[in-house]
């Protein structure tokens, strides 16, 4: 009797702790599934070694926007309005401008500008060194503008040379890759033909309104309707249009071949929204 009243009673005991913690569990308030220990730390948006880096990125691309910036002075502080006609002012304003924006998410480890638009400025600038270096004549030296506080620059070498060097850099070397789709390569065609509306129908409201010595209102030659009528024009149009597409598949081949991310890549990637992307 002894030894049953033994197992009775340690029987009872374990039916009592279990009933115990039980109850202490449905006490208990219940965590998230992704909650954290109280004691952890937060991770940070991007690897420590990643740091320093972009801060690297960001001081780079704020040189870039002071060059376009400064280069393009003359225009934006109405000095001479009539420079914005031109290819090269309008595309290292743009640029300027999304390269500040970079620099300061680079500084904030935020959303970098969307691939498609940082995409069509460099090409778009690019584009502006080759055509300046190899078929617009060179600027006579005795035109050249400088900053006070850069006597040794004149302003159209930031332009046409300083800017798309620097463009192709941080393309190389500071930009994630892989993120540029097939079909913006026609998309950045776009900007192309709305530009060379804007000056065939300015020339003809202001025909004398320069930018280009007499009040001539062509900025180059090869949009001059006056000299090469329509079918010259539309010739050049489709070569052009042929170069600017052929030049935007190379620079996205260029950005699928390189390594999605390099030591270098120290930004936040940028919003991968664009204006293709169907709901």
């Amino acid at each position: 009797m002894n030894l049953a009243g033994m197992r009775l009673a340690s029987i009872l005991k374990c039916g009592t702790m279990k009933t115990a913690q039980s109850e202490t569990a449905q006490l208990k308030p219940a965590q998230p599934e992704n909650a954290q220990p109280e004691n952890a730390q937060p991770k940070s948006a991007q690897p420590e070694s990643a740091q320093p880096v972009r801060y690297v990125a960001g001081v780079y691309r704020l040189v870039i926007a002071f060059f376009c910036i400064a280069g393009t002075s003359e225009t934006w502080t109405f000095h001479k309005p009539a420079n914005f006609v031109y290819f090269t002012h309008q595309t290292n304003i743009l640029l300027g401008i999304v390269m500040l924006w970079a620099a300061i998410a680079s500084f904030r480890g935020s959303k970098q500008p969307p691939a498609w638009l940082k995409g069509m400025l460099t090409l778009n600038i690019l584009i502006t060194g080759l055509v300046a270096g190899f078929i617009l004549p060179p600027t006579d030296p005795a035109t050249f503008v400088y900053l006070p506080f850069l006597p040794g620059i004149p302003l159209v070498r930031m332009l046409h040379v300083i800017a798309p060097i620097m463009a192709a850099i941080d393309f190389l070397v500071f930009d994630e890759h892989r993120r540029y789709k097939w079909s913006y390569a026609f998309w950045w065609l776009l900007y192309f033909p709305v530009y060379l509306a804007f000056v065939l129908v300015r020339a003809q409201i202001w025909p004398n309104s320069g930018p280009e010595a007499g009040g001539n209102p062509y900025p180059y030659g090869f949009v001059n309707l006056k000299e090469l009528g329509w079918a010259g024009l539309g010739m050049n149009i489709v070569i052009y249009m042929a170069a600017f597409c052929v030049a935007g598949l190379l620079l996205c081949l260029i950005d699928h071949v390189l390594p999605r991310r390099t030591p270098l890549t120290g930004c936040v990637p940028s919003d991968h929204s664009d204006p293709t992307k169907q709901n």
